[in-house]
């Protein structure tokens, strides 16, 4: 049996909290600091304690991609052949594992024993987004995931997750407009963390939807822009890949704002209606007031061009190398009932047209 302290013994609480989506107890409350006998420049808990988050974090991580979309039946093209099944039944058991650092049980060991203010002004030692294990990254787009629920977030508090990509894709308004790099995440382990995020994209896309009428017009072109340019190069990196079936949850998310009832008004977009008649929009010129619909209906955009690309596979030849992907991206398309969405999108757009 393991002994820690009892600050510690707090820590490991913090972070089987934060790995299980059903608690919300301690994630971000104010918490007295963790003690520490061992120099600040390391990770700043016992061997002990460290051991056991090592622990923690292989068991919960695993349960976490679990819940969150693992344990879907799916039907996949990939390294040219069909694999169908949950994640652990498409890939090698010895494919699965992830790579963390000292920076994950800094980073825990920072938001466990510090307030809410304190905690988000926690930075990672390396430079270099390419340096981030790809581990440290899911961490932090877990962490990230229940940030977005938390009503009060300090200044800038973004700044903390900058380095995972996983979140920049997530939330691509909320970070700079450096290019997606998102190749790491196209290949083992990375491959089948973001084969099992799909749901969770697709309903924080979704949610981004409902904070669009709130937004300023300038706030709202460059969430649009950010969105876009977000969306192109993940979809031509998945192009080039043969993986485009990472793409779809667009469509997912698509048509929850638009054909669900839950999230879907009389406009098929959160709040358009109330924004289109605001001070803001009113008083601009038809051109701008063109472009600022437009950035708001950046997902409806990215479905319709997906539909444009579904067309454009319905034509490949059984003689092409792609026809097999091809194939499987249209079952999947069709699963999806996508071309409803498709549709769905096309009208509001061609509605929403000012001149």
């Amino acid at each position: 049996m393991m002994i820690v302290k009892n600050s510690e013994g707090r820590l490991l609480r913090w972070l089987k909290d934060l790995l299980n989506p059903y608690s919300n107890v301690g994630v971000f409350r104010d918490r007295q600091p963790v003690e520490s006998d061992v120099p600040p420049e390391s990770s700043g808990v016992t061997r002990a304690c460290a051991d056991l988050v090592q622990a923690t974090l292989a068991k919960g991580i695993t349960q976490w991609l679990i819940r969150a979309g693992g344990w879907r039946t799916n039907e996949t093209i990939r390294e040219g052949e069909q694999r169908r099944g949950n994640v652990w039944s498409r890939w090698p058991a010895d494919s699965l594992g992830l790579e963390f650092s000292v920076d994950s049980l800094r980073l825990i060991h920072h938001f466990a024993g510090n307030s809410v203010e304190q905690a988000f002004r926690w930075r990672a030692s390396r430079r270099g987004e390419g340096h981030m294990p790809l581990g440290d990254q899911l961490l932090l787009f877990i962490l990230f995931t229940r940030t977005l629920d938390l009503k009060a977030k300090p200044p800038h508090w973004q700044r903390v997750f900058n380095r995972s990509a996983l979140c920049r894709l997530a939330r691509p308004d909320l970070f700079s407009s450096a290019k997606l790099d998102i190749e790491p995440w196209l290949e083992q382990p990375g491959l089948s963390v973001l084969e099992s995020i799909q749901n969770k994209l697709s309903l924080i896309w979704a949610k981004l939807e409902f904070e669009r009428g709130n937004m300023s017009v300038e706030r709202l072109l460059d969430a649009g822009d950010r969105q876009r340019a977000t969306w192109d190069a993940l979809f031509s990196t998945c192009r080039d890949r043969s993986c485009v079936d990472l793409t779809m949850f667009a469509i997912s998310s698509a048509r929850l704002v638009l054909l669900e009832k839950r999230f879907r008004n009389a406009d098929g977009v959160p709040q358009l209606r109330e924004w289109m008649r605001s001070a803001p929009y009113t008083r601009l010129r038809l051109n701008d007031r063109q472009r600022a619909i437009d950035a708001a209906l950046t997902l409806q955009a990215i479905a319709v061009a997906l539909g444009e690309w579904t067309e454009r596979e319905r034509h490949t030849s059984f003689l092409d190398e792609d026809y097999q992907a091809a194939q499987q991206w249209l079952l999947n398309w069709e699963s999806a009932g996508a071309d409803s969405v498709v549709e769905a999108a096309a009208k509001l757009l061609e509605s929403s047209r000012v001149f």
